[in-house]
């Protein structure tokens, strides 16, 4: 083997010296890049995402049993999933209502969900920020302490759902609802009052 040979074959690869220093300087940046996610946010908006699919379902199970003329709502009232046997699906939940004899199927099963969802914590205390007005006239954000639930509220014109959001603040500010501290679907965004979801 000649000379040259045997230079360009030590030369190939990597010392021990310099993958220490490549394998340094990866830790550093896995090391920057962990400290600069916030675990906790990201977690909030995974169980806003559910919440927000919760909601809608449930509402269009209700608007779908409506059509149908299964089901028939309370005039008035408010029930949350924080209540004793809240996933029951047989009017008795947080959903409440009783069925059409003449038109719901028997047995009947509501909107063919087996359980009400519930919300990811419910009946945990959780604090959000919300944007919005304060009595004062101010507008800006503050922090609201609530318990983790699904809220539903009849009327004589329909029904409110609603919940608290931990990370989507413009959802609960834009939902066309009277209440920023909570995001609200339904027919009647009013039946819920005036009252606000945190207090």
């Amino acid at each position: 083997m000649s000379k040259n040979n045997k230079e360009n074959f030590t030369n190939k690869g990597f010392t021990l010296i310099e993958l220490l220093i490549v394998m340094v300087i990866l830790g550093i940046l896995v090391a920057i890049v962990f400290t600069n996610i916030d675990v906790a946010r990201l977690t909030g908006r995974g169980g806003d995402t559910k919440r927000i699919s919760d909601l809608r379902s449930v509402q269009d199970g209700i608007m779908r049993e409506l059509a149908q003329n299964y089901i028939v709502l309370p005039l008035t009232g408010s029930i949350s999933s924080t209540e004793a046997n809240a996933q029951l699906v047989n009017g008795t939940g947080w959903v409440r209502f009783s069925t059409n004899p003449q038109q719901a199927p028997n047995p009947y099963k509501f909107s063919n969900l087996s359980v009400l969802p519930v919300d990811p914590k419910n009946n945990q205390s959780i604090s959000y920020t919300v944007k919005g007005t304060t009595a004062g006239g101010t507008t800006g954000t503050r922090t609201v302490t609530a318990t983790a639930r699904y809220q539903i509220c009849y009327s004589a014109t329909g029904f409110e759902i609603r919940t608290a959001l931990e990370q989507d603040v413009d959802k609960m500010a834009n939902d066309g609802g009277t209440d920023e501290t909570s995001y609200q679907i339904g027919t009647d965004l009013t039946a819920c009052g005036t009252g606000r979801f945190g207090q």
